[in-house]
C-alpha cells in the first residue's frame, strides 16, 4: 500500500490491524482535536501522538505519529515525540505501514528511540543531569 495515495485515516486503519497481529505490542489510537461547539481541545495532550502503545518484554511505551507521504510534522507534534523519547521511550513517525511495524520491534527491542533529544517546551522541565537522553 502506497501511503501518497490513501488518507491518513486508512494508513491508520492498516497500522492498526497489522500491529494487532503482533504478540509483543499494544496499540492504541489517541483521538484529538478540536470541538467547534464546545470551542475546545480534546485529547491527552497537545500534538499527542495518533497511536500509543505498550511493548513486551519491557514495558517500553510506543508513540507513532502517522503521516502519509506529503504529511508535515507539526512543532507540538515533535514536541511531543522527543518527550517520550526523552524519557526513554520509543517515539517515531511513520508514513507507511512497513515502518510503523519496523518501528514497534525496535522498540520491544530496545533500540534507541530516534526523538531522543529532551524538548524545550514552556513548562517542561529538563531531565536530571546524567539522564541518557542528554547528547
Amino acid at each position: 500500500m502506497l501511503a501518497g495515495m490513501v488518507s491518513e485515516s486508512t494508513l491508520l486503519s492498516a497500522i492498526r490491524a497489522e500491529l494487532g497481529r503482533n504478540p509483543s505490542v499494544v496499540v492504541w489510537r489517541v483521538a484529538a482535536g478540536f470541538d467547534v461547539l464546545a470551542t475546545q481541545r480534546y485529547g491527552l495532550a497537545p500534538g499527542c501522538s495518533d497511536l500509543l502503545g505498550v511493548c513486551k518484554p519491557n514495558g517500553r511505551m510506543l508513540a507513532l505519529e502517522v503521516k502519509t507521504l506529503t504529511g508535515v510534522v507539526r512543532p507540538d507534534q515533535k514536541v511531543f515525540l522527543e518527550l517520550v523519547g526523552g524519557m526513554g521511550g520509543y517515539a517515531d513517525v511513520v508514513r507507511t505501514v512497513g515502518q510503523a511495524v519496523l518501528a514497534a520491534r525496535l522498540a520491544c527491542e530496545g533500540a534507541d528511540s530516534p526523538y531522543r533529544r529532551w524538548p524545550t517546551f514552556p513548562g517542561v522541565a529538563p531531565p536530571p543531569k546524567g539522564n541518557a537522553s542528554e547528547d
